[in-house]
């Protein structure tokens, strides 16, 4: 009877190791552990908890918990350094490196406890960190994040730049493909966008990007104009001929309580600006901003549509006049000479000017 335990023992070990190492075989290595302090641990998709030791591999989907008094260092393909304090856990939901290219993305998820990650040869905004409480972008190269139990989440800046949104969606935003008018005239994504960076607000103002929400849609509708795709939440302010305006006011309200906004609605006369004037402004010429160049286009039709709750939206928090025009359509060609040239009419060659979270 006892070597049938035994043996009946080491079959269920065996099996037990064996699902372990075909887990992990189906698995992405994304890294491998450089130093363990006490004990590290490890959980693939469709797998159990596995100790790890040092020059381990760790894996895209891969849970990595610390114990009591325990910490740990990862290293990345791209030379990215994550340290795990006490009791932390964290998921690698998704890692992507192209050596000849120098690009790619990671994704984490951090639980609770204590992180610190210095980024190496991916760019910055490459990284996106989540947390129970927020979404934090990251362009720079040393931070380290405290999460509570709770959710709570604290974040220390030592080099580079942090943009923090709350999770779970939230936030005036619109989507990435979503173009936005630079300073020098020239559209660009509004996800391809950089802290730094100078747009066009009102009147030809420059206003500064010194923020960048990044949150998701969640349970949310996403908007469009007039037949056009779908590209913005409910919160969010445009400026018509009779003020600031959102199809959602109090959600608006709520966000920036010292604007003053009504709702929007068909018939409302969107303010716009085409593709010859905003050239003309971003060279400084007056003709640009002149009456006539800025326009009103009526809101004919308004679209609700649903989307993945996952969809990741963004808005720019700006300083000056905290304006900032947009071009619903994604066709809209992003590189463009800056040149006074005959347009044509239609979402792609005009613009709407709207309101940032702040001022």
């Amino acid at each position: 009877m006892y070597i049938f335990r035994c043996l009946a023992a080491a079959l269920v070990f065996s099996l037990t190791t064996l699902a372990i190492t075909q887990a992990r075989a189906e698995t992405v290595e994304i890294g491998n552990v450089e130093e363990i302090r006490l004990a590290l641990y490890g959980i693939v998709t469709g797998g159990d908890s596995e100790r790890l030791y040092e020059n381990d591999h760790v894996y895209a989907d891969e849970l990595i918990e610390t114990v009591k008094k325990s910490s740990a260092q990862i290293r990345f393909l791209d030379d990215t350094d994550l340290w795990l304090g006490a009791s932390s856990q964290l998921t690698l939901d998704s890692f992507i490196y192209d050596t000849d290219q120098g690009s790619g993305e990671m994704v984490a998820e951090l639980t609770v406890g204590l992180f610190r990650f210095v980024t190496g040869n991916l760019p910055g905004p490459s990284f996106e960190i989540l947390t129970p409480a927020a979404v934090i972008g990251i362009r720079g190269t040393d931070f380290s994040f405290a999460v509570a139990a709770s959710g709570a989440t604290e974040v220390s800046v030592y080099s580079g730049q942090v943009s923090v949104s709350p999770r779970g969606g939230g936030g005036s935003c619109f989507t990435p493909e979503t173009r936005v008018v630079m300073a020098d005239g020239r559209l660009k994504a509004i996800s391809d966008i950089a802290i730094g960076e100078v747009v066009l607000g009102r009147d030809g103002a420059h206003n500064l990007v010194g923020a960048i929400e990044r949150v998701r849609l969640g349970g949310r509708m996403l908007y469009g104009f007039n037949g056009g795709p779908p590209f913005v939440t409910a919160e969010h302010p445009f400026m018509t001929e009779s003020g600031w305006k959102s199809i959602d006011p109090a959600a608006t309200a709520a966000e920036n309580g010292a604007l003053n906004v009504a709702r929007l609605a068909p018939g409302d006369g969107l303010l716009t600006m085409r593709r010859s004037a905003w050239r003309l402004a971003a060279l400084g010429d007056t003709r640009g901003v002149a009456a006539g160049a800025v326009g009103h286009q009526t809101l004919g039709r308004l679209a609700a549509v649903a989307a993945d709750s996952a969809t990741l939206l963004y808005n720019l928090l700006l300083d000056g006049d905290h304006s900032y025009w947009v071009v619903q359509s994604g066709a809209a060609a992003l590189m463009q000479t800056i040149s006074a040239t005959a347009e044509t009419e239609g979402g792609a060659g005009q613009a709407y000017l709207v309101h940032n979270k702040g001022g």
